[in-house]
């Protein structure tokens, strides 16, 4: 989790560099730095500060269970309207998450399903 650091040092270094600067983040950390854009990916076990929520370009949500679509849906409603929002199978469920997302993304349009690539190649 990079917000276990104190961020704004190397983001102004970056920035001088001329980098645009993207972070994800779980949330649960204090915000720090100046970001371009950031990428929300709650856990339940530690979830997200209030603070971070108004900030999220885009949230990804990972669902192994229908419940998780629901808790999607909460962290959701925190973010700004324009937030893109994205459902990424459990790796462990991904043989029953993937219909799910699917056939929720249908139905509710402004999900988008998401893989999460280092599982896919299976980087750990």
């Amino acid at each position: 989790e990079p917000l276990m650091h104190h961020l704004a040092p190397l983001c102004i270094a970056l920035k001088n560099a001329g980098l645009a600067l993207h972070l994800e983040t779980s949330g649960a950390y204090a915000m720090s730095g100046r970001w371009d854009w950031i990428a929300l990916s709650p856990k339940r076990q530690m979830p997200p500060l209030p603070a971070v929520f108004p900030l999220a370009n885009e949230l990804k949500a990972v669902i192994a269970a229908p419940a998780d679509l629901e808790w999607a849906e909460q962290n959701a409603a925190l973010c700004p309207k324009q937030c893109r929002l994205f459902l990424q199978p459990e790796w462990s469920s991904r043989r029953t998450a993937v219909p799910l997302i699917i056939q929720y993304a249908k139905a509710h349009p402004k999900w988008r399903l998401s893989v999460q690539m280092h599982k896919l190649v299976g980087i750990r």
